[in-house]
């Protein structure tokens, strides 16, 4: 329930009250009521009423008077209380607030219109006796005001004269040449189903019923070509020469020409990033597109989309584009792409050319204002409008210092919806000889009127109105698409940090500026170019840059930063996001624990808090500490190289940047290698070596001096061993001797047997054989 506590009628003190109408503001985040009160002797009245949602602070802002003011005869009344009034009571029946020039109005049987909600215009233009059923606004200087009698209504903003369009005179001769043309979109039983406007147009949803049948159609309500109508039925005069009448017509506009000179480009404030994207060549003698020469070609398009959408790097690339990625490793083979697809040889029929799909960053201006424009802090855009001046409107006047200067009674006039937020300059110059007259526009922030915001977010809506008097609805000219009505501009300003800027970690200068300060650089043995690493004993200088993401610009940020440690780990998969107390006592100067990761080489101021340390491009240098609390302090090494870490790293400008809206946000992760060892664990790390080499050296010693016995051994066993294998194969050897030698004796014994029986038979005498001695 709004409001919190007490309910309208309790806040403003009154019994009886009722919300007729409601309008959000979301810029100041407040509601505007249009409130009926119920008063005395059933007298009623209305009050416009303004709520804030985030104090709940509810204010009276205006009473509406009780009847219409008599204007007698004038376009505008401002209503100061002291006025006279007529008998027609003021019924009101609804508000409407344009956020960009901050223009409300209340409607009902007349019009009121204020700039800031307190002090109200009344409209004389439009009649007491009718009543509005709802107003309809392009947001671009135009509001159509539409009656319970479907009567169309239009009022340029800026200015105070209500014109009618339907029914009118203009209306009757437009409808006539729509007969003539017979046009669709015309019928004679039609009935008006709502009115909108769409791109600064104003168009009707009409119900047409012809022969029976209905339709609804859309159709165009020509505004400008209705005013030219009008003024051609009440503007003319009749001349008599010679001796035959002629019909003239007046023109009231009081210039002939108007046109915009040295506009910017128009990239760097409407903060429109542009493609090129051509569809594919097609090699084929008929040269038509097939199904899948589109199909490739949505494919790229989409692809290139892709890219844009995904384009948010911490790293800043050497060229910051999109499309940098999807050919940089094909930009060498371009020739022979080209070579294959003049000799009609590419694969698919199709050719791509790389240089087809970019980025535009030189779009031309035109010679109409944008749509709209981003301001940044302490910027200006600034342009010229040529006007040539219908008759002579131009005469000197004596001054004091005896000069004549020339002046113009043509005055250029700009109507600012927040001068607090912008600054407007017009410096004019006279072209005699032209009969023309040349003003320069300056719009300037004034650099406190936001305070800080991510890109593209919570801008200040903000406009200005640029009007050469005394043109309002009476200047045309004659274009392509009909009559454009001239001399009345509108603006529309966002004041903040524009879209597409994005901060940056410049990796290429930070190690060209690393490599010259410390006198070395040493790269992680596992190169990674994507993620370059530094050294932990080495003055760590980071620079970064921004990147305008519309405009192709990069340049190095200059302002002050805060940078901190908001995460790490010892690999990338394990990387622990810290608290908020964590994150003081990692990187905060006044931290107490013993806890700091980084600290900064020289002295630099801290922020408000007194938290942390506030960095600048002329302020660099962080020496890397991991002291004993910290969570980098005795990293384990995982192999026989020095232990390493990645920090994840917060850098913003928040608080402590004035050079800027933007509220830069940048989170990177920064890979450090050849942290140290705690003295306990390089202690028992020494201590294992020393233990492990002495048991070497010792093992190396006990070898050195066994050795000689070792081979004593080693020969006897295998001596020993030999033998043994000798004796089993003589013993094998010996036994199939004897087997052989036994069955050998039985056959010579059987042979002697018998040789023996032989000779037993030759056998002489005993007594006949001589026995001689041995000598």
């Amino acid at each position: 329930m709004l409001p919190r506590q007490q309910s309208v009628c309790e806040r403003i003190q009154v019994f009886v009250c009722s919300i007729n109408w409601a309008i959000y503001v979301a810029g100041d985040n407040h509601l505007l009521l249009l409130v009926e009160i119920q008063g005395f002797a059933s007298k009623k009245y209305f009050q416009v009423v303004s709520y804030d949602l985030v104090t709940d602070y509810l204010a009276i802002l205006y009473t509406i008077p009780e009847f219409i003011p008599d204007a007698r005869g004038l376009e505008f009344l401002m209503i100061l209380g002291t006025e006279s009034y007529t008998s027609f009571s003021m019924v009101p029946k609804g508000m409407s607030y344009n956020p960009y020039n901050k223009l409300l109005f209340i409607w009902g049987n007349f019009l009121l219109q204020s700039h800031d909600s307190e002090n109200f215009v009344y409209l004389a233009d439009f009649p007491k006796e009718l009543s509005i059923k709802y107003l309809v606004n392009s947001f671009r200087g135009d509001t159509a005001i539409v009656t319970e009698t479907e009567e169309i209504w239009y009022l340029l903003e800026g200015s105070y004269r209500v014109y009618k369009l339907f029914p009118s005179k203009g209306w009757e001769v437009y409808i006539s040449l729509q007969v003539m043309h017979q046009s669709s979109l015309h019928a004679p039983n039609e009935t008006m189903v709502t009115l909108f406007y769409e791109d600064s147009n104003l168009y009707q949803l009409m119900y047409l019923l012809n022969n029976w049948r209905g339709r609804i159609v859309k159709r165009l309500v020509p505004v400008e070509q209705l005013l030219m109508y009008q003024q051609l039925s009440n503007r003319y005069f009749l001349q008599q020469q010679g001796s035959h009448t002629t019909l003239s017509f007046r023109n009231v506009c009081p210039f002939t020409i108007m046109r915009l000179h040295n506009l910017p480009n128009p990239q760097r404030y409407t903060r429109q990033e542009r493609y090129w994207a051509q569809p594919p060549r097609v090699l084929e003698p008929s040269g038509f597109h097939t199904e899948n020469s589109l199909a490739l070609y949505q494919g790229l398009v989409y692809y290139l989309l892709w890219l844009h959408s995904k384009y948010d790097k911490p790293y800043a690339d050497p060229v910051h584009e999109s499309t940098w990625h999807w050919w940089k490793n094909k930009k060498q083979d371009q020739d022979y792409y080209f070579y294959l697809a003049s000799n009609w040889q590419s694969a698919g029929s199709v050719h791509i050319d790389m240089m087809s799909y970019r980025k535009i960053y030189d779009v031309k201006p035109g010679y109409q204002l944008p749509e709209r424009i981003f301001l940044d802090k302490g910027t200006s855009y600034r342009f010229s409008i040529f006007l040539t001046v219908r008759g002579r409107s131009f005469k000197s006047e004596l001054e004091l210092d005896n000069t004549f200067p020339l002046r113009s009674q043509l005055g250029l006039g700009l109507v600012l919806s927040d001068p607090s937020c912008i600054h407007a300059v017009v410096k004019q110059k006279i072209f005699i000889n032209r009969n023309s007259a040349l003003f320069w526009v300056t719009l300037s922030d004034k650099s406190f009127c936001f305070d800080q915001g991510i890109s593209g977010h919570h801008l200040v809506k903000t406009s200005v109105m640029i009007k050469v008097v005394g043109s309002a609805g009476h200047c045309f000219q004659n274009t392509i698409q009909g009559p454009r009505m001239q001399g009345n501009l509108m603006l529309p300003v966002f004041i903040g940090c524009p879209p597409g800027k994005r901060l940056a970690f410049d990796i290429t200068y930070t190690l060209e500026y690393n490599r010259l300060q410390n006198k070395h650089y040493f790269d992680c043995v596992h190169v990674d170019l994507e993620m370059p690493c530094f050294h932990f004993r080495d003055t760590f200088y980071p620079f970064f840059l921004i990147q305008d993401m519309a405009t192709g610009d990069s340049g190095s940020f200059k302002g002050s930063y805060v940078l901190k440690v908001v995460g790490g780990g010892p690999n990338v998969d394990n990387i622990k996001e810290y608290s908020e107390e964590e994150i003081y006592r990692f990187n905060s100067p006044l931290d107490n624990t013993n806890s700091l990761i980084w600290t900064t080489k020289n002295t630099t101021m801290i922020t408000k808090d007194s938290a942390f340390s506030v960095m600048s491009h002329q302020s660099l240098g962080i020496k890397w500490l991991c002291l004993e609390n910290s969570p980098c302090y005795d990293t384990i090494p995982h192999s026989i190289f020095a232990p390493e870490f990645f920090f994840k790293v917060s850098v913003s400008n928040r608080g402590v940047d004035q050079s800027t809206y933007c509220d830069y946000q940048l989170i990177f992760l920064l890979h450090i290698h050849g942290l140290p060892l705690s003295a306990k664990r390089s202690f028992i790390i020494l201590m294992i070596s020393t233990s492990i080499f002495l048991s070497l050296v010792i093992l190396y010693i006990i070898f050195c001096l066994l050795l000689p016995l070792m081979a004593k051994t080693c020969n006897i066993l295998r001596w020993k061993i030999k033998n043994i294998i000798t004796s089993e194969f003589y013993y094998t050897h010996s036994s199939s001797s004897r087997v052989f030698s036994s069955t050998s004796e039985t056959r010579s014994s059987v042979s002697s047997r018998s040789s023996f029986q032989v000779v037993e038979k030759n056998k002489p005498e005993p007594e006949k054989i001589v026995k001689k001695p041995l000598t």
